[in-house]
């Protein structure tokens, strides 16, 4: 059974095509989107990095409680998350203050300095430790959203 809607159009028929026009319109509203952000300098930065170092302690916490507790199942994998979101801050706490050395004129070669090293390999890094941390966590919901409709969420493991 196929499910239509307004103008005999399926449901799914909708939602891709509702998708499509989205997609169109935000590339002709937001011509350039990067995924660099300045921050205002110096007050910008600074409260940046502290909300970095706030994250990177919640994270730290949360693995840290995860893996005291007898929680299993999902909590698993929010834990795993917990330590690459760790991971993460560490790389973009790193970056951002090894942008902040780097000067316009880098020179290239094999005479880059260790700050444009730090800054190239964090870089590098900073989006396969967000995905990472996104994918574990988003399987750590699922698994506790399948296990809450089973009725076992939050049950203790048990060691005898």
């Amino acid at each position: 059974m196929v499910l239509t809607g307004r103008n005999g159009l399926s449901s799914l028929r909708r939602f891709l095509l509702g998708g499509f026009f989205q997609i169109v319109v935000f590339l002709l509203i937001l011509p350039s989107a990067f995924a660099i952000q300045a921050h205002i300098q110096p007050e910008g930065l600074v409260a940046h990095l502290i909300a970095h170092v706030f994250f990177l302690f919640s994270m730290i916490v949360l693995f840290i409680r995860i893996r005291a507790s007898s929680y299993g199942g999902g909590w698993h994998y929010i834990g795993i998350s917990a330590l690459i979101f760790a991971l993460w801050n560490v790389d973009t706490i790193t970056t951002h203050i090894a942008g902040e050395y780097l000067n316009e004129q880098v020179p290239s070669g094999n005479g880059l300095p260790l700050t444009a090293k730090v800054y190239y390999a964090g870089s590098l890094i900073d989006h396969v430790l967000a995905v990472s941390g996104m994918f574990f966590f988003l399987l750590g919901v699922r698994a506790l959203a399948q296990g809450e409709t089973r009725g076992d969420a939050l049950e203790h493991k048990t060691f005898n």
